[in-house]
This record gives C-alpha cells, sequence and structure tokens, in this order.
C-alpha cells in the first residue's frame, strides 16, 4: 500500500511539470514603519480544460525581516480562469 502511494505521488509530480512554473524571487517591501529586501518563490499552475481556455492558480511566498529583527510573510494566492 506504502508503494502504491509513493507511485501515486511522483507520477503527480511528473504530470504537474507540464503545466507547472516556478520561480524564485527577491523583492522589497516598504510599509508604515516596516522597510526591507527579502526573497520568496513562486508557482503557477495552467490546467487546460479546453483548447483555448485554462484554469489558472497562482501561489506566491515571500519572507522579509528588518534591521529590528521584525518579520513580515505574505502569501498572495489567485485562481482565474483564461482564454488564449
Amino acid at each position: 500500500m506504502l508503494f502504491k502511494k509513493h507511485l501515486l505521488i511522483v507520477w503527480l509530480l511528473f504530470a504537474s511539470i507540464n503545466i507547472c512554473n516556478a520561480q524564485i524571487e527577491v523583492a522589497h517591501v516598504t510599509s508604515k514603519n516596516f522597510t526591507s529586501t527579502g526573497f520568496g518563490g513562486f508557482l503557477n499552475f495552467a490546467i487546460p480544460v479546453a483548447e483555448t481556455t485554462y484554469i489558472t492558480l497562482e501561489g506566491d511566498l515571500q519572507y522579509f525581516k528588518n534591521k529590528y529583527d521584525e518579520e513580515l510573510v505574505l502569501v498572495p494566492v489567485l485562481a482565474a480562469t483564461a482564454i488564449r
């Protein structure tokens, strides 16, 4: 049973390679009393539902830490449909 779970996970990873884009990013945030340069990662999945229509899922994680050891984590998420 454990082998089947591992096989399913590996299959899902290989299947997602065709529909996934990823990038690592460096960003700068300035807010009321917080300024910092940080880093993050971004994932984009475009799943085709018809010949010219896609469902797009995007997720991002950004981490910032300023000189006073205050931390800020941003996690924006987007779900949309696109016609190409």
